[in-house]
């Protein structure tokens, strides 16, 4: 009985987590939407010379959509973590401290591991936003100009570059 009360807490702190820091998640990507607007309308007719524009809405929605992943889940998951590794701890050192002595040997050989898989991890995400980017910036572009595509029967040659763009994007 007593494991049905502890399911039923963990059930309920966990919904109410998810709950939370998804509504937190969506108010914080609202706002940044606006701020991230403003920004651009106070930008130099300097800075769309360099940037490309029909890049923007798609960048300005996968970073909000990054930071919104970041915000809500896995700020939720890392609390998971943290909270399970903490008290894995102390019930490890309650129970069998001797073994858990033992196994604290292995520990700085699983946090550098950690920390490597973690610094390529990123280097790969940042590489793959930079391509999507470029090949949601051609279609974009594709679909504004339709007509001129479809006047010209490029669709094979669009679809060929855009093809070329994706595949760059898997490939990193």
């Amino acid at each position: 009985m007593m494991m049905v009360y502890v399911a039923f807490i963990t059930w309920v702190t966990a919904f109410f987590q998810v709950g939370f820091l998804a509504i937190f998640s969506l108010q914080l990507g609202a706002k940044m939407k606006i701020a991230y607007f403003e920004a651009a309308l106070q930008k130099d007719a300097d800075f769309y010379d360099v940037q490309n524009p029909n890049e923007m809405a798609s960048k300005i929605s996968k970073e909000i959509a990054a930071v919104q992943r970041g915000t809500g889940e896995k700020i939720g998951n890392i609390l998971m973590s943290v909270s399970g590794f903490g008290l894995g701890f102390v019930a490890a050192f309650y129970f069998g401290w001797k073994l858990s002595l033992i196994l604290m040997a292995g520990l700085p050989f699983v946090l550098l591991s950690g920390v490597a898989m973690g610094a390529m991890f990123e280097t790969g995400a940042v590489e793959n936003m930079k391509a999507y980017a470029q090949s949601a910036g051609y279609a974009e572009q594709a679909l504004q100009s339709v007509k001129i595509v479809h006047t010209y029967c490029n669709e094979q040659l669009e679809l060929r570059n855009y093809t070329k763009y994706l595949d760059r994007a898997k490939m990193k």
